[in-house]
């Protein structure tokens, strides 16, 4: 399995390698289509260096392949996502749906927009993934005693034993994906991604 911190930064691509990504085997989730000259700035390339129909040049491919913030943390989040989905998956769960009960866990009573808010997900998203935990009744919905249309999230009993099966199973396996960066703050580099949104 690939490690979730392996982001192998491949040799120029060689002229019988027309295509710069397909040397790294972490990008098979990114296409040559998807990289298009609408997604350019025109401070970053001129209407003279490159027509409609042209390739993108490869040295704009390996920019983007080596110092895109948005492209290296879409490819982390699949691989950690993925990792994750396989060990919840022995409760039923999903690494998003244990974000979300864990959410739900403490004090905190929030409205639908609240958590969406707060998971960065839209509020369609959020009221899905509420009403299939809702469903595996590991989550109720309260009507909010302020506001008698809205409605707030709890986890249930069931919901609470569950979460604490899942905890455990996270906090080693955090452990290990913390072993793949060593001495790298776990906290920090969550801080530093958190300031990017």
């Amino acid at each position: 399995m690939t490690r979730a911190t392996s982001l192998p930064n491949p040799d120029r691509p060689k002229p019988d390698q027309p295509n710069p990504l397909a040397p790294n085997p972490l990008a098979s989730d990114l296409r040559a289509s998807d990289l298009r000259v609408s997604d350019l700035r025109a401070s970053d390339l001129r209407a003279s260096d490159l027509r409609a129909s042209d390739p993108i040049p490869v040295d704009v491919v390996d920019q983007v392949r080596d110092t895109c913030l948005c492209l290296a943390t879409q490819r982390a989040a699949r691989l950690l996502a993925r990792r994750f989905d396989r060990l919840f998956a022995l409760l039923g769960l999903t690494n998003g749906q244990f974000s979300m009960l864990v959410a739900l866990s403490g004090n905190w009573s929030p409205r639908l927009g609240e958590l969406a808010l707060f998971l960065a997900m839209d509020q369609a998203r959020v009221t899905a993934a509420v009403k299939t935990l809702q469903r595996s009744e590991l989550i109720a919905l309260a009507p909010d005693k302020d506001d008698a249309r809205a409605r707030r999230p709890a986890l249930t009993d069931t919901g609470r034993k569950v979460l604490a099966q899942a905890t455990p199973l996270w906090r080693n396996e955090h452990r290990k994906v913390q072993a793949l960066v060593p001495g790298q703050d776990a906290a920090a580099l969550a801080d530093i991604l958190g300031q990017l949104g």
